[in-house]
């Protein structure tokens, strides 16, 4: 089956598009509901059991400081990338060790990536 990902609006339209050349099922809240709440999203990814990709740290507050409801996975890239395609071989990478992501919000700076689990884990 293939990976389930919602870019957030700010995820570049080519980091998408390599995406789905990969085989990943995404849904592009660029494409489809552009501007609305980060609480949205966030019950989008949660509900249609999606990983969430973003550049917008405002997720981590609505999980850990708010109890949000969080998607399996929340991939947030705390540096600006070189390029869209830095961030799709991100998130390949990141996919290929999906079991090791489910249940956190994986941070991804330029010197590494570090997880933050969410204290309620989806069953």
């Amino acid at each position: 089956m293939p990976a389930k990902l919602l870019a957030d609006e700010n995820i570049p339209s080519q980091a998408i598009s390599a995406l789905r050349d990969a085989g990943c099922d995404v849904l592009s809240i660029r494409e489809t509901t552009p501007g609305i709440p980060d609480v949205d999203v966030l019950r989008i990814a949660a509900t249609e059991v999606r990983v969430l990709v973003t550049f917008d740290r405002d997720y981590g507050a609505l999980v850990f400081g708010q109890g949000q409801e969080p998607p399996p996975t929340i991939v947030y890239f705390r540096h600006c990338p070189a390029s869209p395609r830095e961030v799709s071989e991100a998130v390949l990478a990141l996919l290929d060790d999906a079991e090791a992501n489910i249940g956190a919000m994986v941070i991804v700076a330029r010197h590494g990536i570090r997880r933050r689990r969410f204290h309620q884990v989806r069953g």
